[in-house]
């Protein structure tokens, strides 16, 4: 039940900030059309229209493939709201609440912490078997909720990576580049989760999860993975 709350409260904190950063954005100036298709640019020597020059897409390779240049997709504009929405989201989700009165909380903690790779897993499979579906059930929808926490982090990361994908790394290689980022992020997470966000709490106010580093990181690469498979599609790509 108190797991329910918080995650009611962290998506009400959450809309809370959507709206006001996308009302910021707003009044920014941000209403301009997404999208502008490329028009010909005549040529003071020549009569004919000159079109520009049309940019590297992408590099194929044996991890998948880079993504086309970035800055040729559609909603390329949307990246800085997407990133300025993402990591409060990101923050709200994985440390808030705090607790309302500390010390009476610390007191009152029990522990679950898991330091056991899939222990998370097992506990899960455990809860089956003694009857206690409902629980089983929130509990593994919180393993994969952590999956998709840090899809957005992998899929941003590579949307806002520079060049037109001729250079750089590889795109096997950038796929753990992103899975490295997203499993030092996640370690620090929990790591603030440990240490009461670094003093805030007296105690370790939340659950410390490996298996959160392991499905965060999971969650990060396959961000990283989908996004050149789904920006190869028509629609993502500027005409």
């Amino acid at each position: 039940m108190n797991t329910a709350i918080h995650w009611a409260q962290d998506c009400l904190l959450f809309g809370a900030v959507a709206v006001v950063v996308v009302g910021a954005w707003w009044l920014w100036g941000a209403r301009a059309p997404l999208t502008q298709s490329a028009r010909p640019v005549r040529s003071a020597q020549s009569p004919q229209p000159v079109h520009p020059a049309q940019p590297f897409r992408s590099v194929r390779s044996a991890g998948g493939g880079a993504a086309p240049a970035p800055w040729m997709w559609r909603g390329r504009r949307l990246l800085p709201l997407l990133w300025a929405l993402y990591v409060p989201g990101l923050l709200i989700f994985t440390l808030l609440p705090l607790p309302r009165d500390p010390a009476r909380a610390c007191a009152s903690i029990i522990h679950w912490d898991n330091y056991v790779p899939f222990g998370s897993l097992v506990a899960v499979a455990q809860q089956f078997q003694d009857g206690q579906t409902l629980r089983a059930v929130l509990y593994g929808l919180s393993i994969g909720l952590n999956v998709l926490l840090f899809m957005p982090l992998g899929a941003l990361g590579e949307a806002s990576r520079p060049g037109d994908g001729a250079h750089g790394a590889s795109g096997a290689r950038r796929l753990w580049v992103w899975a490295g980022l997203g499993c030092a992020l996640s370690c620090l997470i929990e790591f603030a989760q440990w240490t009461g966000l670094f003093g805030v709490v007296p105690c370790t106010y939340r659950v410390v999860d490996i298996d959160d580093v392991i499905t965060n990181t999971l969650g990060t690469y396959l961000g990283a993975w989908l996004l050149p498979r789904l920006v190869r599609r028509s629609w993502f790509m500027r005409g």
